[in-house]
């Protein structure tokens, strides 16, 4: 039960099924072409590969991200990765007990911003990426399958981050993000965002 009171099942949201990924994936609309593309070869890669979700597939696996802003839209929270070296939104692996991928989404920005309060989560996918993670150690490179869902909090929230792996938390204006060049995804995710009043 989530401090909103109500399960992500009781949200709509999705199981680590196929047939339901693979619907979710049919029903996004994509933003732009390489948005599409994403979608093409995410669905190829749940249809055919029997461990999708599996974070020890050599040829790639599923995650969820959240892409957290405030209530109106002019915020947005992002993390700095220490391995990555970079801010991103918060997500990570499927792990044991996600139930949905939408679970996974929630439950890293939970862990990774230290957000306690309550949220609003859509249901439906906000966005689809696929990137490269370079080999490490005994782990080859692989693919990262990304499935991206809006989650509003108050903005200002009091958070902390995940000791270790995660330098900092923090509040950016949509202006601030449009100025940092912070990459095609978030510019994507940015984009997307309705105005937030004035």
């Amino acid at each position: 039960m989530d401090a909103i009171g109500c399960t992500l099942a009781d949200m709509g949201g999705l199981p680590m099924n196929r047939d339901l990924l693979l619907a979710l994936l049919a029903s996004h609309t994509p933003f732009d072409s390489v948005e599409a593309a994403f979608v093409c070869q995410t669905l190829d890669f749940v249809r055919n590969d029997e461990d999708f979700a599996s974070r020890f597939n050599p040829a790639g696996h599923l995650t969820g991200s959240a892409w957290v802003v405030n209530e109106d839209t002019s915020q947005v929270l992002l993390i700095h990765h220490a391995g990555l070296d970079r801010w991103l939104q918060p997500g990570g692996h499927v792990e044991d007990g996600d139930l949905f991928i939408a679970d996974t989404a929630l439950r890293e920005a939970r862990e990774e911003c230290g957000i306690t309060g309550p949220v609003r989560m859509e249901s439906v996918l906000y966005d689809l990426d696929v990137h490269p993670i370079p080999a490490k150690k005994a782990f080859p490179a692989h693919l990262h399958y990304d499935f991206r869902f809006l989650v509003r909090i108050a903005g200002g929230s009091a958070l902390s981050a995940q000791p270790g792996e995660i330098h900092a938390v923090k509040w950016f204006t949509t202006g601030e993000l449009d100025q940092a060049q912070l990459g095609p995804s978030i510019s994507r995710m940015l984009a997307k965002l309705p105005s937030p009043p004035v």
